[in-house]
């Protein structure tokens, strides 16, 4: 299964919630893709602000400065 990131925000079968944003409760890598083997585009530090885009029950699609990608909805407040 291809998990681009437009393919899985089809694919997850949700419409995205309305943007909010939120902190990071350690460091944190931001990924290219929803998944443990994702690039690793930058590491947030513990406490990073980030706009949130759209999240299921793993995943979150945040915005962080100028970069979009995926992180793990267990370290976000």
């Amino acid at each position: 299964m291809n998990y681009g990131m437009s393919t899985w925000l089809l694919s997850s079968g949700k419409k995205p919630k309305s943007k909010s944003t939120t902190k990071t409760t350690t460091d944190l890598r931001l990924r290219a893709r929803p998944s443990i083997t994702g690039a690793i585009l930058t590491v947030m530090p513990e406490g990073a602000e980030v706009q949130v885009l759209s999240r299921d029950a793993k995943w979150a699609k945040v915005k962080y400065g100028n970069r979009i990608g995926f992180c793990s909805v267990k370290y976000l407040t």
